[in-house]
């Protein structure tokens, strides 16, 4: 039951990115390389995938990347900043997310917490309509 929440996660965050027009960016071979561009100038958003996590390097040296509870994605939406989690049904945030999302929000951003793609399209779609408005 949890890999088929994850799934649904996966799913929601890659349909979002593709929606937002996502530009991967992704380590090779030490060197920052653009993977697909779908950055989307006329709505005025730029999206990517963030990560936290931990690998293990050549020796099994344990290694931290990111930071824990930070979004699964960010957007420069008209630009203001949208910091966006997504859970699969029933999942919950950590407390370190509740922390990223009260400081995202005490600074002025926005924090979107999806648990489906149709949410969070309403929620950036309104988003753009407000902000390009004023």
């Amino acid at each position: 039951m949890a890999q088929i929440k994850k799934e649904v996660e996966k799913i929601i965050q890659r349909q979002t990115l593709l929606f937002c027009g996502a530009e991967a960016m992704h380590h090779v071979n030490g060197r920052i390389v653009r993977g697909n561009r779908f950055a989307d100038p006329a709505r005025q958003i730029v999206a990517l995938r963030t990560n936290s996590g931990v690998l293990h390097d050549a020796r099994g040296i344990p290694v931290s990347y990111g930071s824990p509870g930070f979004p699964d994605a960010c957007a420069c939406i008209c630009g203001r900043f949208v910091g966006i989690e997504f859970k699969g049904t029933g999942q919950r945030q950590t407390p370190n997310q509740v922390a990223w999302q009260t400081a995202i929000e005490d600074a002025g951003g926005v924090y979107i917490l999806a648990d489906s793609f149709s949410y969070v399209r309403q929620m950036i779609t309104g988003l753009v309509e407000i902000w390009k408005a004023r």
